[in-house]
């Protein structure tokens, strides 16, 4: 990593952590993203190329999720997301 890279992950107590370069599988971002696909990949089945309509409510699925003991909304924002009113901009 560059030095300025280096100051700007302390400055801002940034926490780097390597994955495995051949092993995308271990990777929690990699994970996510395939999951993202598969998502929008079911969303999209019959309107076909469209995905970009799809991507807030498959975001906003994905982060209400319970995930382990906490859902990723909650780890991000601090905030639990209530189910019985998806806000408009999710709506498909």
């Amino acid at each position: 990593m560059s030095e300025l890279t280096t100051e700007f992950f302390e400055r801002f107590g940034v926490r780097v952590v390597h994955s495995s370069t051949y092993h995308p599988q271990s990777n929690p971002v990699e994970r996510f993203h395939s999951t993202l696909g598969r998502t929008l990949r079911v969303l999209c089945s019959e309107e076909g190329l469209y995905w970009e309509k799809y991507v807030h409510a498959a975001l906003f699925a994905l982060r209400t999720n319970l995930q382990g003991l906490a859902r990723p909304n909650w780890c991000m924002r601090g905030t639990v997301e209530h189910l019985h009113s998806v806000p408009k901009v999710y709506r498909l």
